[in-house]
């Protein structure tokens, strides 16, 4: 599967979910929509005053995960 593939993918499914952990270790997870792709990878939206954004900045580790209909 190519990255354009999973893109495809993920933009029919158009809600994901991320997850990342606190500054604890817990996990926290968000929905979020997939914003844009290229070979470096998949793109999305959120503010730097957000916790996924501090999570992501400091771990930076994530996982995401999306159900599709078919």
């Amino acid at each position: 599967m190519t990255v354009q593939d999973a893109f495809k993918t993920l933009r029919e499914i158009r809600e994901t979910s991320l997850a990342t952990v606190d500054e604890n270790g817990n996990p926290q997870v968000r929905i979020i929509e997939t914003m844009l792709t290229d070979e470096s990878g998949v793109y999305f939206v959120t503010a730097r005053g957000k916790e996924v954004y501090e999570q992501l900045e400091h771990s930076k580790k994530a996982a995401m995960v999306g159900l599709s209909k078919d």
